[in-house]
């Protein structure tokens, strides 16, 4: 998975799949960066209202990530 992580393609793959800057940046900020949601929030304040919207994001990413097709293909080739 730590490899996974450090894949350009990869993130270059989540980016296509989030709906917007937001739902990117709090993946990356997360998994790559290892920033708690507070740490992202005083990070990117003009992205984010407060903390609750940072998991929103999150999470909706990542359920519609483990639904997807493509990812799991990816994931699988590593």
């Amino acid at each position: 998975p730590e490899d996974l992580l450090q894949n350009d393609e990869f993130w270059q793959l989540i980016k296509e799949k989030s709906k917007n800057h937001q739902e990117y940046t709090v993946m990356y900020a997360s998994f790559s960066l290892a920033l708690s949601p507070r740490e992202i929030l005083a990070e990117y304040p003009r992205l984010f209202r407060d903390i609750n919207e940072i998991y929103q994001h999150k999470a909706n990413l990542l359920v519609r990530l483990a639904r997807d097709e493509e990812i799991k293909d990816f994931a699988g080739r590593r």
